[in-house]
Protein backbone atom coordinates (compact mmCIF):
# COMPACT_ATOMS: atom_id res chain seq x y z
CA UNK A 1 0.00 0.00 0.00
CA UNK A 2 1.26 3.29 -0.89
CA UNK A 3 2.41 5.87 2.08
CA UNK A 4 0.04 9.03 2.45
CA UNK A 5 1.29 12.45 3.22
CA UNK A 6 -0.14 14.07 6.11
CA UNK A 7 0.20 17.41 6.60
CA UNK A 8 -1.47 19.40 9.23
CA UNK A 9 -3.96 16.74 10.13
CA UNK A 10 -4.43 15.92 13.63
CA UNK A 11 -4.31 12.67 14.66
CA UNK A 12 -6.12 10.92 17.68
CA UNK A 13 -4.00 8.52 19.93
CA UNK A 14 -0.58 7.11 20.14
CA UNK A 15 0.92 6.74 16.47
CA UNK A 16 3.23 3.95 16.44
CA UNK A 17 5.66 3.74 13.38
CA UNK A 18 7.90 0.89 12.19
CA UNK A 19 11.16 2.38 11.89
CA UNK A 20 12.70 5.59 12.34
CA UNK A 21 11.23 9.35 11.87
CA UNK A 22 13.38 11.45 10.08
CA UNK A 23 11.88 14.71 10.29
CA UNK A 24 13.54 16.90 7.20
CA UNK A 25 12.53 20.89 8.98
CA UNK A 26 13.84 22.94 11.89
CA UNK A 27 11.57 23.53 14.52
CA UNK A 28 10.00 27.40 15.53
CA UNK A 29 9.73 29.22 18.10
CA UNK A 30 6.47 28.95 20.03
CA UNK A 31 6.19 24.93 18.90
CA UNK A 32 4.38 22.97 21.61
CA UNK A 33 6.42 20.33 21.32
CA UNK A 34 8.01 19.77 18.07
CA UNK A 35 11.18 17.70 16.31
CA UNK A 36 13.33 18.88 13.96
CA UNK A 37 16.27 18.59 11.84
CA UNK A 38 18.63 20.56 10.14
CA UNK A 39 22.48 19.77 8.07
CA UNK A 40 23.96 22.16 10.63
CA UNK A 41 22.36 21.29 14.02
CA UNK A 42 21.12 18.19 13.80
CA UNK A 43 18.08 16.53 15.77
CA UNK A 44 16.37 19.64 17.34
CA UNK A 45 13.99 18.93 19.98
CA UNK A 46 11.55 22.29 20.41
CA UNK A 47 8.72 22.96 23.31
CA UNK A 48 6.93 25.16 25.31
CA UNK A 49 5.90 24.83 28.80
CA UNK A 50 4.87 26.26 31.97
CA UNK A 51 7.43 24.99 34.12
CA UNK A 52 10.10 23.88 31.76
CA UNK A 53 10.15 23.87 27.37
CA UNK A 54 11.57 20.30 27.14
CA UNK A 55 11.19 17.33 29.99
CA UNK A 56 13.65 14.16 29.95
CA UNK A 57 11.66 11.63 32.00
CA UNK A 58 12.51 7.29 32.07
CA UNK A 59 10.37 4.64 32.52
CA UNK A 60 9.03 5.40 35.46
CA UNK A 61 7.58 8.62 34.65
CA UNK A 62 10.16 10.40 36.70
CA UNK A 63 12.02 13.49 35.31
CA UNK A 64 15.64 13.01 34.69
CA UNK A 65 16.51 16.66 33.29
CA UNK A 66 14.66 19.64 31.81
CA UNK A 67 15.58 23.23 30.42
CA UNK A 68 13.43 25.65 32.29
CA UNK A 69 10.72 28.02 30.15
CA UNK A 70 12.53 30.39 27.93
CA UNK A 71 16.17 29.90 28.92
CA UNK A 72 19.02 27.85 28.36
CA UNK A 73 19.43 26.46 31.90
CA UNK A 74 19.76 22.19 31.88
CA UNK A 75 18.62 20.75 35.02
CA UNK A 76 19.28 17.37 35.92
CA UNK A 77 17.69 15.59 38.90
CA UNK A 78 20.10 13.37 40.44
CA UNK A 79 23.83 12.98 40.09
CA UNK A 80 25.77 12.51 36.88
CA UNK A 81 28.81 10.41 35.83
CA UNK A 82 30.90 11.87 33.77
CA UNK A 83 33.44 9.65 32.77
CA UNK A 84 32.81 6.69 35.75
CA UNK A 85 32.94 9.79 38.12
CA UNK A 86 29.71 11.38 39.79
CA UNK A 87 29.06 15.02 39.05
CA UNK A 88 27.10 16.22 41.62
CA UNK A 89 24.41 18.76 41.36
CA UNK A 90 23.08 20.13 44.68
CA UNK A 91 21.84 23.69 45.17
CA UNK A 92 25.39 25.16 46.47
CA UNK A 93 28.02 23.25 44.56
CA UNK A 94 28.60 20.75 41.61
CA UNK A 95 31.71 18.06 42.27
CA UNK A 96 33.37 15.59 40.83
CA UNK A 97 34.73 12.60 42.95
CA UNK A 98 38.71 12.15 43.68
CA UNK A 99 40.08 15.35 42.68
CA UNK A 100 36.97 18.05 43.39
CA UNK A 101 35.47 20.62 41.08
CA UNK A 102 33.11 22.71 43.08
CA UNK A 103 31.47 25.60 43.10
CA UNK A 104 28.46 27.96 44.05
CA UNK A 105 25.49 27.96 41.93
CA UNK A 106 25.89 28.02 38.17
CA UNK A 107 29.85 26.96 39.19
CA UNK A 108 30.51 30.76 39.93
CA UNK A 109 32.55 29.86 42.10
CA UNK A 110 34.47 26.59 41.71
CA UNK A 111 37.08 25.15 44.18
CA UNK A 112 39.29 21.98 43.38
CA UNK A 113 40.51 20.26 45.83
CA UNK A 114 41.88 16.72 47.13
CA UNK A 115 39.30 14.16 48.71
CA UNK A 116 40.14 15.26 52.25
CA UNK A 117 38.71 18.17 52.07
CA UNK A 118 42.45 20.40 50.98
CA UNK A 119 41.64 23.10 48.89
CA UNK A 120 43.99 23.35 46.28
CA UNK A 121 43.30 26.06 44.29
CA UNK A 122 40.16 28.29 44.28
CA UNK A 123 38.82 30.90 41.84
CA UNK A 124 36.41 33.60 43.19
CA UNK A 125 34.19 35.50 41.56
CA UNK A 126 36.01 38.34 39.64
CA UNK A 127 38.54 36.29 38.92
CA UNK A 128 40.77 35.73 42.67
CA UNK A 129 42.52 32.84 42.46
CA UNK A 130 43.95 31.44 45.58
CA UNK A 131 46.46 28.58 46.19
CA UNK A 132 47.13 26.11 48.76
CA UNK A 133 50.48 26.84 50.96
CA UNK A 134 52.04 23.65 49.66
CA UNK A 135 51.74 24.78 46.10
CA UNK A 136 54.85 24.66 44.10
CA UNK A 137 56.21 25.97 40.50
CA UNK A 138 59.03 23.73 38.58
CA UNK A 139 62.43 25.50 38.11
CA UNK A 140 62.93 27.35 34.91
CA UNK A 141 65.28 23.72 33.66
CA UNK A 142 62.84 21.72 35.42
CA UNK A 143 64.89 19.58 38.00
CA UNK A 144 63.53 21.10 41.01
CA UNK A 145 60.28 22.32 42.82
CA UNK A 146 59.87 25.73 44.39
CA UNK A 147 57.41 26.10 47.19
CA UNK A 148 55.25 29.66 45.53
CA UNK A 149 54.06 30.89 48.86
CA UNK A 150 57.60 30.96 50.35
CA UNK A 151 59.38 32.50 47.85
CA UNK A 152 57.50 35.68 47.43
CA UNK A 153 57.69 39.06 49.31
CA UNK A 154 55.36 39.17 51.90
CA UNK A 155 56.19 42.96 52.04
CA UNK A 156 57.75 45.98 50.64
CA UNK A 157 57.79 49.44 50.70
CA UNK A 158 59.73 52.62 49.57
CA UNK A 159 59.05 56.10 50.96
CA UNK A 160 61.14 59.37 51.75
CA UNK A 161 63.25 59.66 54.86
CA UNK A 162 63.11 63.52 53.96
CA UNK A 163 59.44 63.92 54.18
CA UNK A 164 57.69 60.64 55.50
CA UNK A 165 55.48 60.06 52.62
CA UNK A 166 54.85 56.97 51.10
CA UNK A 167 55.66 56.75 47.36
CA UNK A 168 54.29 53.13 46.82
CA UNK A 169 54.18 49.99 48.96
CA UNK A 170 52.78 46.54 49.76
CA UNK A 171 51.36 44.89 53.30
CA UNK A 172 52.35 47.98 54.88
CA UNK A 173 50.70 50.13 57.54
CA UNK A 174 52.83 53.56 58.23
CA UNK A 175 56.04 54.79 58.55
CA UNK A 176 57.24 56.69 61.70
CA UNK A 177 60.33 59.67 62.50
CA UNK A 178 61.77 58.51 65.29
CA UNK A 179 65.08 60.99 64.35
CA UNK A 180 67.86 62.00 60.88
CA UNK A 181 67.79 58.96 59.13
CA UNK A 182 65.62 56.64 61.95
CA UNK A 183 62.69 54.93 60.96
CA UNK A 184 60.43 52.52 62.30
CA UNK A 185 57.79 50.60 59.59
CA UNK A 186 54.75 48.99 60.47
CA UNK A 187 53.41 45.87 58.50
CA UNK A 188 49.64 45.69 57.95
CA UNK A 189 49.58 41.65 58.16
CA UNK A 190 52.05 40.57 60.48
CA UNK A 191 54.29 37.51 60.08
CA UNK A 192 54.44 34.28 61.93
CA UNK A 193 57.36 35.49 63.78
CA UNK A 194 60.29 37.77 64.46
CA UNK A 195 63.39 35.92 62.19
CA UNK A 196 62.06 36.86 58.92
CA UNK A 197 64.27 38.39 56.57
CA UNK A 198 64.90 42.28 55.59
CA UNK A 199 66.53 44.07 53.29
CA UNK A 200 67.13 47.98 53.65
CA UNK A 201 68.94 49.87 50.86
CA UNK A 202 68.70 54.03 50.54
CA UNK A 203 69.35 56.77 47.24
CA UNK A 204 72.71 58.69 47.66
CA UNK A 205 72.67 62.42 49.66
CA UNK A 206 74.08 65.18 47.90
CA UNK A 207 76.46 63.25 46.25
CA UNK A 208 77.59 61.63 49.27
CA UNK A 209 77.02 57.01 49.68
CA UNK A 210 74.94 56.02 52.23
CA UNK A 211 74.26 52.95 54.09
CA UNK A 212 71.53 51.00 56.42
CA UNK A 213 71.16 48.85 58.63
CA UNK A 214 68.25 47.32 61.12
CA UNK A 215 68.40 49.22 64.31
CA UNK A 216 69.13 47.57 67.52
CA UNK A 217 67.77 50.46 69.29
CA UNK A 218 63.93 48.34 69.00
CA UNK A 219 63.36 44.88 69.12
CA UNK A 220 62.08 43.70 65.83
CA UNK A 221 58.64 42.14 65.77
CA UNK A 222 56.40 40.77 63.72
CA UNK A 223 54.38 43.82 62.55
CA UNK A 224 57.32 46.39 63.35
CA UNK A 225 60.92 46.72 62.08
CA UNK A 226 63.30 49.54 62.74
CA UNK A 227 66.09 50.82 60.22
CA UNK A 228 68.64 53.31 60.33
CA UNK A 229 70.75 55.07 57.17
CA UNK A 230 73.53 57.08 57.91
CA UNK A 231 76.57 58.80 55.36
CA UNK A 232 79.96 56.37 54.48
CA UNK A 233 81.92 59.36 54.50
CA UNK A 234 81.06 60.89 57.93
CA UNK A 235 79.12 57.91 59.77
CA UNK A 236 76.43 60.52 60.65
CA UNK A 237 72.67 60.17 60.23
CA UNK A 238 71.16 60.88 57.17
CA UNK A 239 67.13 61.21 56.02
CA UNK A 240 67.85 59.87 52.01
CA UNK A 241 64.87 60.90 49.16
CA UNK A 242 64.31 57.17 48.78
CA UNK A 243 64.50 54.34 51.66
CA UNK A 244 63.22 51.09 50.35
CA UNK A 245 62.32 47.98 53.20
CA UNK A 246 61.74 44.55 51.60
CA UNK A 247 60.58 41.49 54.08
CA UNK A 248 60.50 37.58 52.77
CA UNK A 249 59.34 34.88 55.64
CA UNK A 250 56.03 33.22 57.10
CA UNK A 251 53.09 35.67 57.65
CA UNK A 252 50.83 34.45 60.60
Amino acid sequence: MALSTIDGTLIGGNVIVAGTVEPAGDTAAGDNAAIGFTAAEGLILTGQGSTSDIAIKNDADTLVASVATGTTVMNFASAITVGGSALSNTATNAAVTGTVVKGTTSLQTPLIEFTDGDDAIAIADGGVVTLLTTAVSKSEGGAVTHNITQGLLKHWINFGMDDAAINDSFNNTSVADIAAGDYTVTIANNFANAVYAISFEQTYVDGHGTSGHQSSDTTKTTTLVRVYAFRIDTGSASDTVEAMVQSAGDLA
